[in-house]
């Protein structure tokens, strides 16, 4: 095979099975790219916030945030799959992805952990926002599947019921798992934040006083589900009396 003949095959297009025309290929090709590409910005910034976590409820957002960036890049995948299955190609380095990114980075030296809350929701809303303007455009061109893919995590649908039941009885779209603890999670960011505005001080911080079971009761907002709180029941916890004397 001569030079030439491998470079038209590199810009031939791919003869990729599917239903749909051209148009709907690069269309939906394109649009889900950019989608791509704020999941991965929304992953790293995740872990940026993960990382540089600070403040008297560390162990919460810390391992709130942890789940939080593996929940988002789970989605991923299944993303740039179907990408693939559409006939197109999908994203290739990290410079595609910071020119597709809508996701806005933040580069600050410090940030405190309420702002970093605060703004992983917005990010996240604006997700699930631009995930249904992308289902949107799957209706116009009869795409019922990448619909699918996305039906759940961009219209916070509850396992088991709608979408998410479709989508157990096919197998052939996004896991249901990904997508319910996806949701879960855009939710408890929302919870999360309502939860501080109802705690905060005149000086709009949280209450240095806050207990041992005020943390409970938001470890338990944050991961719904079974109640495993990182911290032991009130009736469980030793009362100072009963601790030994230190030396």
């Amino acid at each position: 095979m001569s030079t030439k003949d491998v470079k038209a095959r590199r810009t031939a297009p791919l003869a990729t099975p599917t239903g749909l025309g051209a148009n709907a290929t690069k269309d939906l090709s394109g649009a889900l790219n950019i989608l791509l590409a704020d999941v991965f910005a929304l992953y790293l910034k995740t872990k940026n916030f993960h990382w540089h976590m600070s403040g008297s409820h560390f162990r919460d957002y810390h391992l709130l945030l942890d789940e939080q960036a593996d929940q988002i890049y789970a989605i991923g995948d299944d993303v740039a799959e179907r990408v693939r299955k559409l006939g197109g190609t999908t994203i290739r380095s990290i410079g595609q992805i910071g020119r597709l990114q809508r996701v806005q980075d933040n580069d600050a030296d410090f940030v405190t952990p309420l702002d970093m809350l605060a703004e992983l929701r917005e990010d996240n809303l604006q997700l699930a926002a631009n995930m249904r303007t992308t289902h949107d455009l799957c209706d116009e061109h009869g795409d019922v599947a990448t619909a699918s893919l996305l039906g759940l995590a961009g219209g916070g649908g509850s396992p088991g019921s709608g979408m998410n039941s479709r989508l157990s009885r096919s197998g052939n779209f996004m896991r249901p798992a990904r997508q319910s603890a996806l949701a879960c999670s855009m939710r408890g960011f929302e919870d999360e934040t309502k939860f501080h505005s109802m705690n905060r001080s005149p000086s709009g911080s949280p209450p240095s006083s806050m207990t041992m079971a005020g943390d409970s009761a938001l470890n338990e907002i944050i991961c719904p589900g079974p109640k495993t709180s990182i911290w032991p029941a009130a009736k469980d916890r030793p009362s100072t009396s009963t601790l030994p004397a230190t030396t």
